[in-house]
């Protein structure tokens, strides 16, 4: 079904790494923001007009205030603003049918089924696999890179379910640990 995606192998996964991965390499290096959307929402975006679902509205201009914000940071030896990196992560926040017109409270009918799915998505290895890649890119350690480069995590609503379940088991994962032994 729509609902059971495989994030670790869309194609956008690996040019969102990519930008990462050079954006690190960037003098002052990078601040990497994840967003899952919430219920009723989706990735939706028209290039052209510059229109879509407003949670992605909402993450670009979110982008757009980090970028505002780090150009800002200057000391004695010139710039020190990091790059802004967003990944938008979609999900079928939204399926048709889900809304029921002119039936007042019933319009939130898929409450409990988006849920359940929530749960499911943030459960699935897939994600699991795509965040542990965008973990990695953004802070294991490297010789060519003497910067930090903070990443943050943000879940609207159901996206915020989808990503406690998802990263709760990412810390849990023995086999796969997010935490880097740096030598001094």
């Amino acid at each position: 079904t729509d609902d059971l995606f495989d994030f670790a192998a869309a194609p956008e996964l690996p040019l969102a790494l990519e930008c990462i991965e050079q954006a690190r390499n960037a003098p002052n290096g990078a601040v990497v923001m994840v967003f899952i959307h919430g219920w009723h929402h989706n990735a939706e975006w028209d290039i052209e007009t510059d229109t879509g679902d407003k949670h992605f509205a909402a993450f670009r201009q979110m982008l757009k205030a980090l970028a505002l914000r780090e150009a800002e940071r200057y000391d004695a030896t010139g710039p020190r603003g990091r790059r802004i990196v967003g990944v938008y992560v979609g999900w079928n926040g939204d399926p048709p049918g889900s809304l029921l017109p002119g039936l007042g409270f019933l319009t939130h009918a898929s409450f409990w089924d988006r849920g359940k799915t929530a749960e499911t998505i943030g459960g699935s290895t897939d994600l699991r696999n795509a965040l542990a890649k965008i973990f990695i890119a953004t802070k294991a350690p490297s010789q060519a890179i003497s910067t930090e480069s903070p990443l943050i995590l943000v879940g609207h609503s159901m996206g915020g379910l989808i990503l406690e379940s998802a990263f709760r088991a990412l810390l849990k994962d023995p086999e796969h640990p997010l935490a880097f032994n740096v030598p001094d």
